[in-house]
């Protein structure tokens, strides 16, 4: 199954629709703690700073690892920032 290796479907389901339709995109992924509990959101911008989607996560591993593993998949352009 695609979604496998990602701890958060939509955000798979998010990268591969993106690479379908704008292969090679730069992405910004910029992350942010909801609450005391490490939530943390991870909110994805194109490179003209437009807000494509948002993704919740248990902690900021989680997506670094699902970035890591888009990069590898689908060779997008993906940054992390806080």
């Amino acid at each position: 199954m695609l979604d496998s290796n990602y701890h958060n479907s939509s955000f798979a389901t998010f990268v591969k629709r993106t690479a379908k339709d704008t292969p090679h995109s730069k992405i910004t992924l910029r992350v942010e703690e909801d609450n005391e509990d490490g939530i943390v959101s991870a909110y994805a911008y194109d490179q003209f700073e437009e807000f494509l989607d948002f993704f919740s996560y248990m902690d900021r591993f989680e997506v670094e690892e699902d970035a890591d593993t888009a990069i590898e998949e689908y060779q997008l352009d993906i940054e992390i920032t806080k």
